[in-house]
């Protein structure tokens, strides 16, 4: 007997074990019909999720955590069953503020000497940084490296939740300029 199951996600890679687990059959293999629902933003995730119209969802870690204690929502309690990746949080740098945070001394793979530029150019002006939810690993990392660098993370870094349509965005750059994320 098939068991249906609608489950929410995010177009990232990610969420490629569930994309796999249909489009290979494994979910129905495990005598799963999976019912994927391609979402535009982790907020809609979240409160698809917490007023029950999908069964279960792709989502970043704190989110769960986030429902459960009811910030940026209504509380909703939420249970963690799986983890299908250990995250891959990466700081990419546009090519300006890479010059910039290159001549303040950061260097690749570094995490304190990025901390110690990123405080360094925040006297100007606070670091923007496009994150995918404010509830993120991403934030918290982010603000760790600062505040153990030093720093106050609410005067050096300013948080602004990317578009939906990010991941569209850079693949597109990446096919015109793919040298926008080397770091040399």
């Amino acid at each position: 007997m098939m068991r249906t199951v609608t489950v929410g996600f995010v177009a990232l890679t990610d969420a490629a074990p569930l994309i796999v687990a249909k489009e290979l059959g494994f979910a129905e293999e495990e005598g799963l019909d999976l019912h994927l629902s391609r979402e535009n933003s982790w907020s809609a995730i979240r409160d698809k999720l917490s007023f029950g119209l999908i069964d279960a969802a792709h989502m970043l870690s704190p989110m769960a955590i986030a429902m459960s204690l009811g910030l940026g929502t209504a509380k909703s309690p939420t249970h963690a069953v799986m983890v299908l990746s250990q995250n891959g949080n990466s700081f990419l740098a546009g090519q300006e503020l890479h010059k910039e945070l290159t001549a303040l001394g950061a260097k690749p793979f570094d995490a304190a000497s990025l901390g110690a530029a990123l405080i360094a150019r925040a006297q100007t002006r606070p670091v923007k940084i496009a994150v995918p939810f404010m509830t993120s690993m991403h934030v918290a990392l982010l603000q760790f490296l600062v505040q153990s660098c030093g720093g106050d993370p609410r005067q050096c870094l300013d948080f602004v939740v990317s578009p939906p349509h990010m991941v569209d965005r850079v693949l597109l750059a990446l096919k015109t300029r793919p040298d926008v994320l080397e770091w040399n």
